[in-house]
């Protein structure tokens, strides 16, 4: 019932994928206990993939005008979101949600990553910039999850993990974009480490410079709106 309604839910909104991707117990759990769950039922990670409301490439793009691109795809996926969430509590589903954001700017975490939900759950794979290209939309989406205990065998016939870029080996369009030389031209295997891919730290940092005069982060999408993949889907 709530996993056909879920799909239900996917196939009415064109501008969402949904997947599904096992969670380790406790991982990022903070609302589930172990005793919820049964050889039949398991946590399960709803992933929600929406595309961007507008589409940017680097011909329209301003930082101001991406950034009001995010707050307006943030809130298209709510929307979808406070449905499959009225959806698990109408059927009594156990759920969390789990954290977004990293807890501290040291090791630059989340407890639960939202882009390895969406690789487990054959959504997409992690482009040479380190964020999330989904299979139908591109680069120029929103990632957000909530972690139900669903049926086991039936939450796990997703199509399994992407395990390898799809990215054209040839392709620089992101890391000639970046202003900090921060990618590494490196293609994504699903064993490989963050820092492979980009110098986090280094984008953290720039990233930063902006909280004293815009009390947030810089929205610097440059290598998401360079990227070719999905621009032909649009938006």
């Amino acid at each position: 019932m709530v996993l056909k309604e879920i799909e239900r839910i996917k196939n009415s909104a064109p501008d969402v994928d949904i997947g599904f991707s096992p969670v380790a117990c406790g991982v990022g759990m903070p609302a589930l206990q172990p005793a919820e769950q049964s050889p039949e039922r398991a946590a399960t990670a709803i992933i929600l993939v929406t595309r961007h409301t507008r589409l940017m490439t680097l011909q329209n793009y301003t930082e101001a005008a991406f950034e009001q691109v995010l707050c307006d795809t943030k809130e298209r996926s709510r929307n979808v979101m406070a449905g499959i969430i009225k959806l698990l509590k109408d059927n009594e589903v156990a759920y969390c949600l789990p954290q977004a954001a990293q807890t501290d700017e040291t090791g630059l975490r989340a407890p639960f990553s939202y882009k390895f939900g969406a690789v487990n759950a054959g959504l997409g794979w992690i482009g040479k910039n380190g964020v999330l290209v989904s299979k139908r939309f591109g680069p120029r989406v929103r990632l957000d999850a909530v972690i139900a205990v669903l049926p086991a065998a039936k939450a796990g016939e997703a199509s399994g993990p992407v395990t390898q870029s799809s990215c054209p080996p040839e392709c620089v369009a992101c890391v000639a974009a970046c202003p900090y030389q921060a990618l590494k031209n490196k293609l994504w295997q699903y064993d490989t480490r963050r820092e492979e891919l980009i110098d986090y730290r280094l984008c953290n940092q720039k990233r930063s410079a902006m909280l004293r005069l815009k009390n947030r982060k810089s929205a610097c999408g440059l290598c998401m709106v360079s990227c070719p993949m999905g621009i032909k889907a649009g938006c």
